[in-house]
């Protein structure tokens, strides 16, 4: 081969390689060894010689530096038109079958020549047989909880047993067996003596039991009083769980330098030095 030759072929095969590794194998076939010299070559020449694809690529942006839009539309759109059979084309058998069976399979009512009346008249359907979906709460099924949503889950399951907890261990004390007459000794007694062993709930359930009975309406306020500031801080807190309600709130209490109640306290806490400042501003506690 001679060097005009040659040098006509680098040029050709460059113009359609598509990767200088592609072109450095073309310029092996032909003698060339495969060297850093023949691949340095390979990839200047690569670079300098523009290939047959760059002249069939469609160029998008106009001189003014924008978008080209009609180029563009007329690119994607184009096979969707060449896809279209002309009129006088050759139909074969086989086409002509699909094209039967199809038509066939097509449902059409009324008249062939007469239009189309779907867009004159909207679908009835029987609400009886739509399907009911099932909300975003109620299509939540073991397993496919989100994080967030199964650890609000567990803070309920979690609430719910310690709720069932505590209302049994109320019902399990011996006091709950006299609720309803210890209510009814009240409302006829002025004055009555509850004398019970330790636990059996005296501090914890009678003021509940008033409580749950009324008393407490029309500005009323159970007191009890303990003798020690940790124990009415302790029974407070335990009867301000059983109630499901915040200390300080609905169950309160007052000990020595903290008092730790508001307007809607109607269960309090105390000790007997509370108990005797308060009576000795206001003597009837009103």
């Amino acid at each position: 081969m001679s060097d005009s030759a040659m040098v006509d072929y680098m040029i050709k095969t460059a113009s359609t390689a598509t990767t200088p590794s592609g072109l450095i194998t073309s310029l092996t076939h032909v003698g060339l060894s495969s060297t850093a010299e023949t691949e340095y070559f390979a990839n200047e020449l690569f670079n300098r010689v523009p290939r047959a694809s760059s002249s069939k690529s469609v160029d998008y942006i106009t001189e003014q530096g924008r978008l080209d839009k009609k180029k563009k539309h007329d690119a994607l759109y184009k096979r969707y038109e060449e896809s279209k059979r002309p009129a006088d084309e050759f139909v074969t058998d086989v086409d002509r079958y699909e094209a039967i069976q199809t038509q066939n399979a097509t449902t059409n009512y009324g008249a062939l020549d007469r239009p189309s009346l779907v867009e004159d008249y909207e679908f009835v359907f029987d609400e009886s047989a739509t399907i009911a979906f099932l909300t975003d709460n109620d299509s939540r099924i073991g397993g496919t909880l989100s994080a967030k949503d199964a650890a609000l889950q567990a803070q309920i399951d979690a609430a719910e047993k310690r709720a069932k907890s505590i209302d049994e261990v109320r019902k399990s004390l011996p006091v709950y067996e006299w609720r309803d007459r210890l209510l009814e000794a009240v409302a006829e007694y002025q004055v009555m003596i509850v004398v019970g062993e330790t636990g059996s709930g005296k501090t914890t359930q009678l003021p509940q039991y008033l409580h749950e009975a009324g008393y407490t309406k029309d500005g009323g306020k159970i007191g009890c009083t303990q003798p020690r500031r940790v124990a009415a801080m302790s029974v407070a807190a335990r009867v301000a769980e059983e109630m499901g309600v915040r200390v300080g709130d609905a169950v309160g209490y007052s000990i020595r330098f903290e008092d730790c109640t508001s307007p809607k306290t109607v269960i309090k806490y105390m000790t007997d030095g509370m108990l005797l400042r308060e009576f000795m501003t206001e003597p009837d506690l009103a």
